[in-house]
């Protein structure tokens, strides 16, 4: 997701990277402005995005939540603070949490969806 030679560029994946025989094809996706649901009656252009498309970020969160565990589960000995998939998890948790709780602008939407992917 960061390029060293472009670090404030982003990049959204696109639908055409995963085949539709691929469990999680729908998981990643490009943002639309018809995904963003802007707060009526806000003089600022924030909104959140829509119900459907959170659902279904909803269901690859709880995915990686169960590989997360399942992986710490067969590594016991490892030290969950050390490794590097609990930093993952946890920059994952943040995102999610952010797109479900505060209204963003389009474009910090757009970002965010693509860093949560």
């Amino acid at each position: 997701m960061i390029d060293v030679q472009y670090p404030w560029s982003v990049t959204v994946p696109h639908p055409g990277i995963f085949t539709s025989t691929q469990p999680l094809h729908w998981a990643f996706f490009t943002p639309k402005y018809k995904d963003f649901a802007p707060i009526p009656n806000s003089n600022l252009a924030v909104g959140f995005l829509v119900q459907d498309k959170l659902a279904k970020l909803q269901i690859l969160f709880d995915f990686i939540l169960k590989r997360n565990h399942q992986f710490n589960q067969k590594l016991p000995h490892l030290d969950a603070d050390a490794s590097h998939g609990a930093s993952s998890m946890q920059s994952t948790r943040l995102c999610f949490n952010h797109l479900q709780c505060f209204p963003l602008t389009w474009r910090d939407l757009v970002a965010s969806v693509a860093e949560f992917q």
